[in-house]
């Protein structure tokens, strides 16, 4: 999830960005549709969103512990035994906490 703060920073780059672009195509007296490079450029951002979105999502590993008495427990993700006070399994870095599939 970004920040109020770099979504800011993102407008205000793009802005900058569409900007020059068309400047440096006149420079170079390249004929630019200027809607149609504000359309590519928004819909790279677009695609660039929803892949940073997916790689956020498949970066996480989940995992639970499968107890062993009180305090040791296996992780399900790499199968290594360690005290299940643990929120991340520190072999392999799963994220043990409970998800909420109230989706």
């Amino acid at each position: 999830m970004m920040t109020p703060i770099y979504n800011q920073f993102l407008t205000k780059m793009e802005t900058e960005i569409k900007e020059k672009s068309i400047v440096v195509a006149q420079k170079y007296h390249i004929e630019v549709n200027e809607e149609g490079l504000i359309q590519a450029l928004t819909n790279a951002r677009k695609f660039y969103d929803e892949g940073y979105a997916d790689g956020q999502r498949d970066a996480v590993k989940r995992g639970e512990w499968k107890k062993y008495g009180r305090n040791l427990g296996e992780c399900s993700n790499c199968g290594e035994i360690v005290a299940v006070r643990y929120k991340f399994c520190p072999e392999c870095g799963a994220d043990m906490r409970e998800v909420d599939h109230a989706d």
